[in-house]
């Protein structure tokens, strides 16, 4: 029973973080814009307030490692085999989603077009315009596995850009897991937390993706040996408070602002589940549903916002003006992306997962492989 209410606030944070990586880089084309014919006053005071770092997409981006290295830490590694065996689960398990998604979005590219670049007639973001630049064809479709997660190559899919680094850590945690089995063995299991600190830190200015889903797996080691004695919701809610604090006032890099923004949402990790109103809030049944289809929201977004929202904004604003056609085209776009993510879920995830399953018994009867589930 507690394994599985944890496992739903999880995936209320998931939802959470998506959702606002989306939100984010939709308002990145009215904040990031040279010329603008419109102004929020609201979400300006906002952006300005210490507070203003919510609405950054980059922010949120940072919970989602810390929460993909936690799970990809979940299990025990016993074997060499076992270990290798993983790694290759996990990139079946990323590649076919990725594909699926590449296929819809090339159909999207085929039926309605990427029309961000035309809004320049509406206004000048150049970041916003400077995508989906070239023609495509169906080979970026069939080559989008290895592009994405090999070479780090996302043309059709900017927001994607991360799974390499998050594929990398993967293996990491992996080879780390295993190594613990190793030390366990001999005896020298002290040395497991000193070998897990050593490579988080290693990582940190040289990939800080890789590092934050290291100090997710870092929580995952935590949890599996915290203290018994930490049972106050006081105590997790002033963890949570203070490394908040800490964010807000130090925060001057974007070194400094991922790093302690990943230490952030690790306290997280631990504290809420202790708190009931939080832990009851990330359980609800909208978060749940968010959580679920977290992963097509990441994936669709930014094509539809490239696509459906700027034809709309293009369509609407000497009608309606560029506010009001800003706004419609976020509602549509929100709506579609959902719609598209609810429909990944229940085919591209599902196809991913029955694969893996597939992939890992035929591994384990003719390889001998014990599983490790």
């Amino acid at each position: 029973m507690e394994k599985r209410e944890y496992q739903a606030f999880i995936t209320g944070l998931k939802g959470i973080a998506c959702w606002l990586v989306f939100v984010g880089h939709f308002t990145l084309i009215y904040r990031g814009a040279q010329i603008m014919p419109f102004k929020m006053p609201l979400f300006d005071k906002l952006r300005s307030s210490p507070l203003g770092f919510l609405t950054l997409e980059g922010y949120w981006l940072y919970l989602f490692f810390v929460i993909s290295g936690y799970l990809v830490a979940q299990k025990e590694i016993r074997s060499f085999y076992e270990m290798i065996k993983k790694v290759v689960l996990r990139f079946f398990r990323l590649a076919i989603p990725i594909l699926f998604a590449y296929a819809i979005i090339y159909l999207l590219y085929l039926v309605v077009g990427f029309h961000n670049i035309e809004t320049i007639q509406i206004f000048e973001n150049n970041w916003y315009q400077s995508f989906y630049n070239r023609e495509y064809l169906i080979i970026d479709v069939i080559l989008s596995p290895i592009r994405v997660l090999i070479f780090g190559a996302a043309d059709l899919n900017k927001p994607y850009w991360v799974l390499k680094s998050m594929f990398i850590s993967s293996i990491i945690i992996y080879v780390l897991l295993y190594c613990s089995t190793i030390l366990q063995k001999y005896k020298w299991s002290g040395l497991n937390f000193w070998l897990i600190i050593s490579v988080t830190f290693a990582s940190y200015g040289k990939n800080t993706i890789i590092c934050s889903c290291l100090i997710g797996f870092l929580v995952s080691q935590f949890k599996r040996n915290q203290n018994e004695l930490l049972k106050s919701e006081n105590f997790f809610i002033l963890v949570m408070l203070f490394w908040l604090g800490i964010y807000m006032m130090f925060r001057s890099n974007i070194l400094t602002d991922t790093f302690l923004s990943s230490l952030f949402f690790a306290c997280t990790l631990i504290c809420i589940p202790k708190v009931r109103l939080f832990d009851k809030l990330l359980s609800s049944k909208i978060m749940i549903f968010l959580g679920k289809i977290s992963w097509g929201i990441y994936s669709f977004h930014w094509p539809i916002s490239c696509s459906v929202g700027a034809f709309i904004m293009l369509l609407l604003y000497e009608k309606i003006g560029a506010y009001g056609a800003y706004i419609i085209a976020f509602v549509t776009v929100s709506t579609v992306t959902i719609a598209l993510a609810f429909i990944f879920n229940q085919t591209g995830e599902k196809w991913a997962e029955d694969l893996v399953k597939l992939i890992d018994t035929l591994t384990i009867k003719f390889l001998k492989i014990e599983d490790a589930d």
